[in-house]
C-alpha cells in the first residue's frame, strides 16, 4: 500500500455533493491511502455510532470498524472490509456486519471499493453501508428452520431406536428398584450392595432422561406449568441439586470448587421452574468441567430494566476460538464419550422458548461467563391454599385389598416386571401381550385399571385399545406406559380417556401413582 505524504483533502465531498450524500439512507465512508477517514455522511454516523468529526480523528481503523459477523463473532481489524481493500487493492462486497452493543445492534451490508492510480496503487477506499436488518433476520430464520429440519429428520430416524432403548432401560431401572425394595426386608445388608443397586437404577433413569431430551428437543412440554418465579430460590435450588458435581467429586479429585450466589433485590421471571433449573444446572456442569484445577463458580441475578440477567461465571480455561461458534449446536461436544452435546443446545432452546436469549464471553485468562436474559416479571404473590383438582378417573388411594390391574405389553419381560411391582404394592395383577387378549380378559372379568403400551406388535395398537375400552368399559382407569412417552400427544391422550402417561423407564413409585391416581 502506498502512503501519501499529502494531508487528507479538507474539502472532500464538499458543496452539493455532500448534501446529496447526507440525504442517502446508505452510509458512505471515504478513507485515504493512509487509512484516515476524510468523509462520512450522516447515515454512516448512525451506523458507526460516532460523529463525522470523531470518525475523521480516528487512526488507525481498529475501533472504528469494531463489528461482529452474522453469527455474533468479533471481526478482527485486519478482516474488516475497509482494511482488506486498503491492503489488497481489491474490492470487498456483501459483508454482513453488526455494529454497536448487543442491546443496540445495527446490521449493515458493507462494500469496500478501492480507487487505484495509474500505477495500480490505492488512492482511496469508498465504503458503503446498507441497512441489512431484514437480511440478517431472514438469514437467522433460514438457519433456524434448516436446523429444525435436520433435527426433525434425526428425530424420525432415532425414534424407533429411542423406543427400544427405553424398553431396555425400563427393565434395568425396574428390577434395580425391586431389588432395593427387597433389601429393605433383609437385615444386615452390605452397604455396597445397596449403593450398587441405587447406581444401576439412577444410571438407567439418567439414560432415559437423555432419550427424553432427544425426543423433545426444541418442543415445549404441554404439561409443564408457566408461573411467576422468584429467581433467588431458583438459583439456590440449582446450586443444591448440583452439589455432588461441583463440591463433592472435585474435592475427592483434589481440585476444590467453591460456589457463590448473589442477587440484586428479588428479581422475578415468568417460566417453567423445571426447565429454568435445567438451564442453570447445565451451565453449572459446564463450569465445573471447565476448571480442571478448581476455582470458583459465581451465580448471579441482576435486573436490567425489562430484563433479568442470570449469569454463571467460572475461572476456567475458556472456550477456544475454533469452538465458540459451535457452542449451542446440538450434538457438538468437546467432552468425548462423556458428553452428549445436548446440554448447551438445550439451554439455548429453553431460553428461546421463554422469550429470552443466551450469550457468553470467554478468555483463557479470565474464564467464561454465560448470561441468560429473560423478560422480568412482578414478584409472585402469596401461594393459594386451594386444593388442586384430582386427576380424572382416579381416586386418592387404593381401596383395601388393592385394585384389579390389567397390564398390556408386547414384551413379556416388561409384563412380568409390572406384575411384580404392582403385586408388591398390594394390587391384584394380570398381564397379557396383545390388545385382543386384553379385550377378551376385560369381557370375562372386571378390572379397575388397564396399564398399556402403545406399540403392541401386530394387530391393534394402544390408541385403538384405549378407544375400545372407553367405549365398552367406561369405568376403567387407563394409563399409558410407553417408550414413546416423551413424544405422546397429551391432547390425543386426553381425547382417548388416558388418565396417566408414564415414560419408560419409570420407577416403582411412579407406576403405583399412575395406577392409584395419586399425584
Amino acid at each position: 500500500m502506498v502512503v501519501s505524504d499529502q494531508p487528507p483533502p479538507a474539502a472532500a465531498a464538499a458543496g452539493p455533493t455532500a448534501a446529496v450524500l447526507d440525504a442517502l439512507a446508505c452510509g458512505v465512508v471515504v478513507h485515504d491511502a493512509r487509512g484516515a477517514i476524510v468523509y462520512a455522511n450522516r447515515a454512516a454516523e448512525r451506523f458507526l455510532g460516532a460523529s463525522a468529526d470523531r470518525l475523521r480523528a480516528r487512526l488507525p481503523l481498529g475501533k472504528l470498524w469494531a463489528a461482529v459477523d452474522g453469527d455474533g463473532r468479533p471481526v478482527p481489524e485486519a478482516q474488516s472490509p475497509a482494511m482488506a481493500a486498503l491492503r489488497t487493492g481489491k474490492p470487498v462486497a456483501g459483508r454482513l456486519l453488526g455494529f454497536g452493543s448487543a442491546d443496540d445492534r445495527r446490521w449493515a451490508q458493507v462494500d469496500a471499493t478501492p480507487e487505484l492510480d495509474a500505477d495500480g496503487q490505492v488512492v482511496r477506499v469508498v465504503v458503503t453501508l446498507a441497512d441489512a436488518r431484514q437480511q440478517h433476520d431472514m438469514a437467522r430464520q433460514i438457519a433456524k428452520l434448516a436446523q429444525l429440519e435436520r433435527l426433525r429428520q434425526l428425530g424420525e430416524m432415532a425414534g424407533g431406536a429411542a423406543h427400544d432403548v427405553n424398553q431396555t432401560l425400563a427393565l434395568i431401572a425396574g428390577h434395580a428398584d425391586l431389588g432395593l425394595r427387597m433389601l429393605e426386608e433383609i437385615p444386615d445388608v452390605p452397604i455396597g450392595l445397596r449403593v450398587a443397586l441405587q447406581t444401576i437404577a439412577q444410571a438407567a433413569m439418567d439414560g432415559g432422561e437423555t432419550i427424553h431430551r432427544l425426543q423433545t428437543f426444541g418442543r415445549p412440554d404441554p404439561d409443564k406449568r408457566i408461573e411467576t418465579l422468584d429467581v433467588e430460590p431458583l438459583l439456590q435450588h440449582a446450586a443444591l441439586v448440583t452439589q455432588p458435581k461441583w463440591r463433592d467429586r472435585p474435592a475427592l479429585e483434589g481440585r476444590p470448587i467453591h460456589l457463590t450466589l448473589e442477587t440484586d433485590g428479588s428479581p422475578a421471571v415468568r417460566g417453567v421452574a423445571s426447565e429454568l433449573t435445567e438451564v442453570l444446572t447445565n451451565l453449572i456442569f459446564n463450569a465445573v468441567d471447565a476448571m480442571p484445577k478448581g476455582g470458583t463458580i459465581a451465580l448471579a441475578a441482576v435486573r436490567h430494566g425489562p430484563w433479568v440477567e442470570l449469569s454463571v461465571t467460572d475461572e476456567g480455561v475458556g472456550i477456544p476460538p475454533e469452538t465458540q461458534k459451535h457452542v449451542f449446536e446440538p450434538f457438538f461436544t468437546t467432552k468425548g464419550e462423556r458428553g452428549t452435546g445436548l446440554g448447551l443446545a438445550q439451554v439455548a432452546a429453553i431460553v428461546e422458548r421463554h422469550g429470552g436469549r443466551v450469550s457468553f464471553t470467554t478468555s483463557a485468562q479470565l474464564g467464561t461467563t454465560f448470561r441468560v436474559r429473560l423478560p422480568a416479571a412482578d414478584p409472585p404473590g402469596p401461594r393459594s391454599d386451594r386444593p388442586r383438582p384430582s386427576a380424572p378417573g382416579g381416586a386418592a388411594a387404593a381401596p383395601p385389598g388393592g385394585r384389579r390391574v390389567l397390564v398390556v405389553d408386547d414384551e413379556p419381560d416388561l409384563v412380568s416386571l409390572a406384575e411384580t411391582m404392582l403385586a408388591r404394592a398390594g394390587h391384584r395383577v394380570s398381564g397379557v401381550t396383545c390388545a385382543e387378549a386384553a379385550l377378551a380378559r376385560l369381557a370375562a372379568e372386571p378390572f379397575d385399571v388397564v396399564v398399556t403400551d402403545l406399540s403392541l406388535g401386530d394387530g391393534m395398537d394402544g390408541w385403538e385399545l384405549a378407544k375400545a375400552i372407553r367405549a365398552r368399559h367406561p369405568h376403567v382407569r387407563l394409563a399409558l406406559a410407553t417408550g414413546w412417552g416423551a413424544g405422546v400427544d397429551r391432547v390425543k391422550a386426553d381425547a382417548h380417556g388416558i388418565a396417566a402417561v408414564l415414560s419408560k423407564p419409570y420407577r416403582l413409585d411412579e407406576l403405583r401413582a399412575a395406577v392409584d391416581g395419586t399425584p
